[in-house]
């Protein structure tokens, strides 16, 4: 997320006031997910493709 400088930015938690690294997890089983891993399909309120 950075270079020998250091991350561009720094996520601070305002309730407890510690900076933290921001990760997706998923809502079912709580495993922590990395973009490969992750197929996206359209749901039922999907609009149709026009054309």
């Amino acid at each position: 997320m950075g270079d020998e400088r250091g991350r561009p930015l720094l996520h601070e938690h305002k309730t407890c006031g510690k900076l933290f690294d921001p990760v997706m997890v998923c809502s079912e089983c709580g495993e922590v997910l990395h973009a490969k891993q992750v197929h996206v399909h359209g749901g039922p309120g999907r609009k149709e493709a026009v054309g």
